[in-house]
């Protein structure tokens, strides 16, 4: 058995610059990681031949798997169920992937722990995805070097390759481009209604947007560097959601008081 951490991530700034050809929207933003967030414990089983299984614990496994509540605190999830539409899916994609670049590994059995909110912009499926794959390779009779998991990350959604290594960065292209930013370790409080929102979504109505990249470089470092900084600097998704929710203008009220 073995145990890991996925934190969550915090981006700092966000700007959306533009898009590939391919549909990827091109990011701009710093992130850093809190001291809170998802745990992933990893048993490997003797059987052969028999599925992963994934299995959800802790205050908010009901936002993985509304629909399979069963009244029960432990949820499981075989992963051949992978057409699901929730986030936990991210997971058994990142171990399907790790044995398709040539990582080898029998069946394992993960149990998620889940205390990031859902839908909050903290990156917990991206978070939890990357840990899985840090989990696996360390039990791994075939691990993979560092490129090759990065790849993977890279493959799986623009956040997984940053949570990979867990490391404050700034975040450039469509999130391959990782460059690791000083920031100082401070207090946060992190403030979430409950109300899910789809980053996807989201993105669809940013292509309007047209936000140029910061091209400033600049150092944050104590608390009142990281809030002279920033002020100013535009979180690219407030500009399509505030509109919607009134508890998001409401969030941009306290913030400017």
């Amino acid at each position: 058995m073995i145990t890991g951490i996925a934190p969550a991530k915090i981006n700092l700034f966000l700007r959306i610059c533009g898009k590939t050809n391919t549909g990827y929207h091109l990011l701009d933003s710093v992130i850093a990681f809190t001291d809170f967030g998802d745990k992933l414990t990893l048993n490997t089983k003797p059987q052969t031949g028999v599925p992963d299984q994934l299995y959800f614990r802790g205050p908010l496994a009901r936002m993985l798997a509304p629909q399979q509540d069963t009244g029960q605190q432990d949820i499981g999830q075989q992963a051949s169920h992978q057409q699901n539409d929730n986030a936990d899916n991210l997971v058994m994609r990142a171990i399907a992937a790790f044995r398709t670049a040539g990582g080898r590994i029998g069946p394992v059995e993960i149990t998620l722990e889940k205390h990031i909110p859902v839908g909050a912009g903290l990156g917990g499926g991206s978070a939890d995805a990357a840990a899985a794959l840090r989990l696996v390779n360390k039990c791994a009779d075939r691990p993979l070097d560092d490129k090759i998991l990065y790849e993977i990350a890279a493959s799986l959604g623009a956040d997984v390759p940053v949570c990979l290594g867990s490391y404050s960065a700034r975040v450039a292209g469509i999130g391959t481009k990782c460059t690791p930013y000083p920031v100082k370790r401070v207090p946060v409080l992190l403030v979430n209604p409950r109300q899910p929102l789809s980053t996807a979504a989201l993105a669809v109505h940013a292509n309007q947007l047209g936000m140029p990249p910061a091209h400033q470089e600049h150092q944050v470092g104590r608390i009142g560097g990281i809030l002279g900084q920033l002020h100013g600097s535009q979180m690219g998704f407030e500009v399509v959601d505030g509109q919607k929710r009134p508890l998001m203008e409401c969030r941009q009220r306290a913030s400017r008081d």
